[in-house]
């Protein structure tokens, strides 16, 4: 069975997601940015929306007491993926991909500038 996302040369195919997946790819919205009650679907997708500003609780990334310990990509680095390396990453990109394991938003508060090589 196939699930998400799948592309096969100039088709792409999504199945198997749900009606907030299908919004949030459609108007590029992350999933804490969608809110709705639970019977949205039986209004048959007549979806209406607004923005509006909103609190949410968040996570927040920031720098220890004793500074960033990352190790600066070199301008050629091409780290291992099947080591568990990843490559030429900024910290935004980073608690973005943390924010996927999350209950809620990760938001990067550390004012670091760059990319970094990471590793597990």
């Amino acid at each position: 069975m196939k699930v998400g996302l799948h592309v096969d040369g100039a088709q792409v195919n999504f199945t198997y997601l749900s009606l907030k997946d299908y919004l949030g790819i459609a108007y590029q919205l992350k999933a804490h940015q969608i809110v709705g009650p639970d019977w949205i679907a039986s209004d048959r997708f007549q979806v209406r929306f607004h923005r509006e500003p909103r609190e949410f609780p968040v996570y927040a990334l920031v720098t220890g007491k004793t500074g960033p310990k990352l190790k600066a990509s070199a301008a050629e680095s091409d780290a291992d993926n099947a080591e568990g390396k990843q490559a030429n990453v900024n910290v935004t990109a980073f608690a973005d991909v943390l924010a996927r394991f999350m209950d809620r938003r990760v938001v990067d508060l550390t004012e670091i500038k760059g990319d970094y090589d990471l590793k597990r």
